[in-house]
């Protein structure tokens, strides 16, 4: 059995398994002390990581357990029920999820985008969207429902959600894209033809947002090449321009500027300029956009963001300092100790047990 062990500061001690006694610890990763840490569960089939905000020892069916309140990655912990996942056989490790406290962080969000003339996509891939908690995404104002895992959206696909897949399809993919979503985020011509031909031979029209290159480089079509491309698509007959947008700080790490957004502002202006359509949506970034949301520095002309981390974590996305309005813990991994020693606790998770 595969370990991972953590150096830990005792910082409210004594620990002890015995009946009754309880403490915390911070942890200490790679030099950043208190409450940031990895979890990689190298046994588990996902082979996802949990980012671990918080860690304290805590009564599990009567006996002292290690409860630690997650950051992301969510659906490595397998289950169909809403509010407690267990993992394994063991009936002392469960992920418990605050649905109500998962609804205020939706809510809240939802608003301070309302506030300023944006819609919320809701990005529920950290759970593998999962519908019991899908809902709490509707309830608390999301227009649309994203993920980018197709197997994840077909179990939405009869709940009567707008569903998108956030990424480019790939060509063997297209005709369950079209079965599943209504809307893809592209930035191919091959695979939007492929998705026009494949919606014409299902009697649909599927909707398409581009997504551009403002100089994160994972994806995205070219500025320059933005009009032509869209002047392409509105040549298909089975596909309907919805927009444009552009991703930000997944692979550089670095949150959009407002020059940023108001460069995409001005692309759509072009776009609109040269094909003579007004499509509805420019999709100004994900969790990362948040600051800017907060001081009114996204430029007008932005029509929503599509947002998930945050709203799962409640901190700002890249600095993961906690966002003073929302929750910190809808998330929760509870797991039973099973050794406590000095500079030592070793926690059952179930397929991996961890020391700490």
């Amino acid at each position: 059995m595969t370990s991972l062990r953590w150096s830990a500061q005792l910082w409210n001690g004594p620990y002890s398994n015995t009946e009754g006694q309880t403490g915390q610890i911070g942890v200490i990763c790679t030099g950043k002390v208190n409450f940031s840490a990895n979890l990689l569960f190298s046994n588990n089939p996902s082979g996802r990581s949990l980012r671990c905000l918080s860690v304290g020892l805590d009564r599990v069916q009567g006996r002292t357990g290690l409860s630690l309140t997650l950051a992301n990655s969510c659906r490595t912990i397998g289950s169909r029920s809403a509010g407690f996942w267990p993992i394994g056989d063991s009936v002392t490790v469960r992920l418990l999820v605050d649905e109500w406290k998962l609804r205020h962080n939706v809510s809240q969000i939802a608003a301070l985008c309302a506030k300023h003339g944006l819609e919320l996509t809701g990005v529920t891939k950290g759970f593998g969207s999962q519908p019991e908690l899908v809902q709490a995404f509707v309830a608390g104002g999301a227009k649309v429902l994203a993920d980018s895992r197709l197997d994840n959206l077909a179990r939405l696909r009869d709940c009567g959600f707008e569903l998108a897949l956030l990424r480019s399809p790939a060509l063997s993919e297209v005709p369950r894209v079209v079965g599943t979503v209504d809307l893809s985020f592209n930035t191919e011509v091959v695979v939007l033809k492929a998705l026009n031909d494949q919606a014409l031979n299902e009697g649909k029209r599927h909707r398409v947002i581009l997504m551009i290159d403002l100089g994160e480089g994972r994806e995205g079509i070219p500025p320059e090449e933005a009009s032509w491309v869209a002047e392409q698509v509105l040549k298909m007959p089975g596909l309907g321009l919805s927009g444009i947008g552009a991703n930000f700080t997944c692979l550089s790490g670095l949150p959009p500027t407002k020059a940023q957004l108001q460069a995409l502002v001005e692309l759509a202006r072009e776009i609109r300029q040269h094909t003579g359509f007004n499509f509805p949506v420019v999709s100004g970034g994900n969790s990362s956009s948040l600051k800017l949301l907060e001081a009114g520095q996204i430029p007008p002309g932005i029509t929503e963001l599509r947002i998930g981390e945050t709203i799962l974590t409640g901190c700002y996305v890249p600095e993961g300092n906690p966002v003073p309005y929302l929750y910190q813990d809808v998330f929760t991994l509870q797991a039973e100790v099973v050794e406590v020693r000095p500079r030592r606790i070793v926690v059952a998770l179930g397929w991996l047990d961890v020391a700490v």
